[in-house]
């Protein structure tokens, strides 16, 4: 979905928000990050996935809430970060970022296991630590140079 549509559908929002709670937000993520790499360790390959993505995910809006927008789509954060920052983040991370998006809805709805769940769960997990900490500079570099949006 683009952009513009995910704004006119109200997915996303420009909002006036609290100028910290993109911290909160990578704080979050860095729990959930720890949390992946417990279960991955404990042999929770599934649940380590999903909250690898889901570390992923709140990092990502962590990008968001810096712009003060709100998301309420996981797919438009994805299409947001593709339009706005491709360029800082990377296009291969926000590929990760869908790639992880899919595998967490087929891990909760889905009925057929495609993949190798091990697997997968132990490249998420590396990806999520690379794109955490993308964000991470990222964000704190725009912040400490006082260039928020």
């Amino acid at each position: 979905m683009r952009v513009e549509e995910c704004f006119k559908r109200r997915l996303l929002r420009k909002e006036v928000l609290s100028p910290t709670i993109w911290i909160r937000s990578l704080e979050l993520s860095k729990r959930k990050m720890d949390r992946a790499s417990s279960l991955l360790n404990e042999g929770y390959h599934e649940e380590s996935l999903i909250q690898s993505y889901t570390s992923m995910f709140h990092a990502a809006r962590a990008m968001l809430f810096h712009d003060n927008v709100v998301e309420k789509s996981h797919l438009c954060v994805i299409s947001y970060l593709e339009e706005h920052h491709s360029e800082s983040i990377g296009l291969d991370l926000i590929v990760w970022l869908d790639i992880h998006r899919v595998e967490r809805h087929e891990m909760i709805y889905g009925l057929d296991q495609v993949f190798n769940v091990e697997d997968e769960a132990r490249l998420a997990y590396q990806r999520c630590a690379i794109f955490h900490q993308r964000i991470c500079t990222i964000l704190k570099s725009s912040d400490q140079s006082g260039q928020s949006k």
